[in-house]
């Protein structure tokens, strides 16, 4: 009978994993993440819970700047007249 040892004993924390989906770690600590999670179910778990979370959260906060640059836009139209 065999059994099975976990290899891996240590896990990046929940805002290293954010970080790491949102794009903000260095390349090289980007790296040593996503090999931790290729390597480790319980991380591929949470990274795949985590995601849609964070995309979701990514979307709103660019809608919002969308909604304030058209905003912009109408009040600087208000403001530009050729004058001759």
């Amino acid at each position: 009978m065999t059994t099975k040892i976990p290899l891996i004993k240590h896990h990046p924390s929940k805002q290293l994993l954010e970080q790491h989906i949102q794009g903000q770690l260095s390349l090289s600590l980007s790296i040593a993440v996503a090999a931790h999670i290729e390597l480790c179910p319980h991380c591929q778990q949470l990274e795949a819970s985590l995601t849609p979370k964070i995309a979701d959260i990514s979307w709103s906060q660019c809608q919002n700047k969308t909604n304030d640059l058209n905003q912009d836009l109408k009040v600087d139209a208000l403001f530009c007249c050729n004058v001759k």
